[in-house]
C-alpha cells in the first residue's frame, strides 16, 4: 500500500454557476522511500450534461511524482453544460489515483446553481 489520500479532495468553489473553473485539491503521500509517479483521472459523472472544458467527461494528470512525505496539489479544470442548464444540480467528480503498487479513488460534489 504504498500510495495514500492523506487529505481527501476538495473543489473550490464547492458551489457555483456554470461555466466554471475549479480548483480540485488534495493531499497525498507514498510509502516508498522514493516516492513514486502517479497518474490521476478525474470523471465527470451523470449523463453528459455536465463536461470538463474541450467536451470530455474526464480529465488526466500523468507523471506526478509523490513523495515520501506529504505532497498538497492542485488541478485547476472548467466545467461546462452540455446542451440546456438544469440547475441547481449537483455533479460529482470522481477521482482514480495510479501509483506504482496501488490504485486509490476519491470524489467530490460540486453544487451547480
Amino acid at each position: 500500500m504504498a500510495l495514500k489520500i492523506d487529505a481527501d479532495l476538495i473543489a473550490v468553489p464547492s458551489v457555483t454557476g456554470l461555466p466554471a473553473t475549479l480548483k480540485l485539491r488534495q493531499t497525498l503521500k507514498s510509502n516508498l522511500s522514493t516516492g513514486e509517479a502517479a497518474r490521476i483521472v478525474y470523471t465527470v459523472q451523470g449523463d453528459g450534461k455536465v463536461v470538463f472544458e474541450g467536451g470530455s467527461a474526464t480529465f488526466e494528470v500523468a507523471g506526478v511524482l509523490v513523495p515520501n512525505g506529504l505532497l498538497t496539489r492542485e488541478d485547476t479544470v472548467g466545467l461546462v453544460w452540455v446542451g440546456e442548464a438544469a440547475s441547481p444540480a449537483e455533479v460529482v467528480i470522481d477521482q482514480e489515483i495510479t501509483g506504482v503498487e496501488n490504485t486509490r479513488h476519491d470524489s467530490v460534489v460540486i453544487a451547480v446553481q
